[in-house]
């Protein structure tokens, strides 16, 4: 009988494995909280300044809107991708923080340990000795999915949450079991929706598992209550992180089919390897990046082999006895690799799917090729501890061959690590935000707002600079970069712009700031009382002056 407990003395050992590999990976600055040097690139900066604006905006109901960050084009701060569960704690704190203060450093040291911990978890409950506990979770951890998203997408780190949900998928139904499945849920949502799929799915084989252990009243009934506690929870969570504001479209109606899963995945690095070159694939393959590495396709293989001395005896126990799930992980492999087959550059379209769809809305589908990444390491490790029991392989050789497989693991993965992560986490050249001058704290003292007129959305190339003007310095404005936009309210707000271009009736608590092509328009129309200066790269229209 599987057994669902570990001991808690044994914290140490995953704590130490993900301190280690944190500072191995992502250094120290990042740690840094006053350090945003390494948050310009990419969608980085969109999720700082979703933060930087919703700390400094009222509170409002639901708690995770963020209104002063687009105005008319606002919604919250998931659309944002400014981590809801760390944005709204924080907010809380706000008034103990520093003026710049960036929490995902943090947030990365504390994946790192969750992952840590829930592996050591699961690895118990399969009654794991210690020294295979320390190497499965080690490669648990020494995680390449996880590395792939530390430059850019800071709440896809989050994947303590599917290994949580491997916990409790292989434990009983319990009261305890219970509250973990509806905190777990919950804070899929509030990390990243991508995540609630993967793990809404677990718990759907979880589900199924335990109807069919046992089908009396009272067990159904109990399943039932857990079904209907998790959906709440579920949608409490989205409605107070604001996932249901707006109805506006994706920013990009594209993506499904393209996003995907190629199925050399597990052996195609994409340039992350030491040892392997990089295969054919397509250019949104990344996004179901799920190279395993060399250390680990070493242990995977050698594990086949020594099942396949015994007719795969012990792969059989272990597919039955995770039957359910892996019925629910092979539905995330077909929607990971989507309407689009592809092996290298050959690919197979079977369906076209309409602009709107869910298939749209999770456009990125590669990404749900996670759980069967993680799944195959549970897998070697259950077995290599069935043929330590068996006596197929001696303890001694388990941990010569387990060691090697760690160290080919690392140097595979080191120079990826220094030229790509640390590269970008142990950046502390703040410059590259761009200098701000002084006189913006003055021009504060008589403006609440920053309007870019004809505001293009996100095609606007300065979005980053002026938004983080506009946040350091407590100004609302028009200006987003955000998940979800609305082109009709950009194409009504356009035209309002050229009426008030022409009339110049501007609003006298908003600095209104204009194209060179603009300021052409109506330099020979400004007021006495109106002032029109350059400050930062920026034409501006101050409509009562300084």
């Amino acid at each position: 009988m599987i057994n669902t407990h570990y001991k808690k003395n044994a914290f140490i050992i995953p704590l130490l494995i993900a301190i280690c590999v944190f500072f191995y990976v992502c250094g120290p600055r990042c740690l840094n909280p006053s350090n945003i040097a390494w948050l310009f690139d990419g969608d980085s900066a969109q999720h700082y300044l979703g933060w930087a604006f919703f700390r400094n905006s009222p509170w409002s109901f639901p708690l995770g809107l963020n209104p002063d960050w687009g105005l008319e084009n606002s919604s919250s701060i998931i659309y944002a991708d400014a981590l809801p569960v760390f944005s709204i704690f924080f907010k809380c704190l706000n008034f103990l923080l520093p003026e710049v203060f960036q929490f995902y450093g943090l947030w990365f040291l504390t994946c790192f340990i969750l992952q840590a911990c829930f592996s050591w978890r699961l690895l118990s409950i399969f009654k794991l000795g210690t020294t295979l506990k320390f190497f499965g979770t080690f490669f648990f951890t020494f995680c390449p999915v996880i590395f792939m998203r530390l430059g850019g997408h800071q709440s896809l780190t989050a994947h303590f949450l599917i290994l949580w949900c491997f916990c409790l998928y292989y434990a009983n139904l319990e009261k305890k079991n219970a509250v973990e499945w509806m905190i777990c849920l919950s804070l899929t949502v509030a990390c990243h929706p991508y995540f609630s799929v993967m793990c809404l799915s677990v718990f759907g084989a979880f589900i199924c598992k335990e109807f069919f252990k046992k089908r009396d009243v009272q067990n159904i009934s109990n399943l039932f209550l857990l079904i209907i506690l998790c959906l709440v929870s579920i949608v409490l969570t989205a409605w107070q992180i604001g996932l249901f504001v707006g109805t506006a479209a994706p920013s990009s109606d594209t993506g499904y089919g393209f996003y995907k899963f190629n199925l050399n995945g597990f052996l195609n690095p994409l340039g992350s390897s030491f040892f392997l070159r990089t295969q054919a694939h397509g250019g949104g393959d990344y996004e179901g990046f799920a190279y395993l590495g060399v250390g680990l396709l070493f242990l995977i293989f050698f594990i086949v082999v020594l099942d396949s001395v015994n007719s795969f005896r012990q792969t059989k126990i272990f597919i039955k006895k995770s039957l359910p799930l892996c019925i629910f992980l092979f539905f995330l492999l077909l929607l990971a690799i989507s309407n689009n087959i592809s092996f290298g550059n050959w690919q197979l379209k079977l369906y076209s799917v309409k602009a709107g769809s869910f298939l749209q809305t999770f456009r990125s589908t590669g990404r749900f090729i996670w759980p069967v990444w993680y799944f195959l390491i549970l897998y070697a490790f259950v077995l290599l501890q069935k043929a330590l029991n068996n006596h197929l392989i001696s303890y001694k050789v388990t941990v010569i061959m387990l060691t090697s497989f760690m160290l080919f693991q690392l140097v595979d993965f080191h120079e990826f690590i220094h030229d790509n992560v640390r590269k970008v986490l142990m950046n502390n050249n703040s410059l590259q935000w761009g200098d701000q001058s002084k006189d913006w704290d003055f021009l504060r003292k008589k403006y609440s707002q920053i309007r870019l007129l004809n505001n293009p959305g996100l095609g606007y190339h300065k979005w980053r600079e002026l938004s983080l003007i506009a946040a350091n310095h407590r100004f609302k404005t028009n200006v987003f970069y955000l998940a979800r936009s609305d082109s009709k309210i950009l194409s009504e707000r356009k035209k309002l712009d050229e009426s008030l271009l022409k009339s110049g009736n501007f609003d006298q608590k908003t600095i209104y700031v204009l194209s060179d092509e603009d300021v052409n328009k109506i330099k020979q129309e400004v007021t006495t009382s109106q002032l029109i200066i350059k400050l930062d790269g920026f034409n501006l229209l101050l409509p009562i002056g300084l």
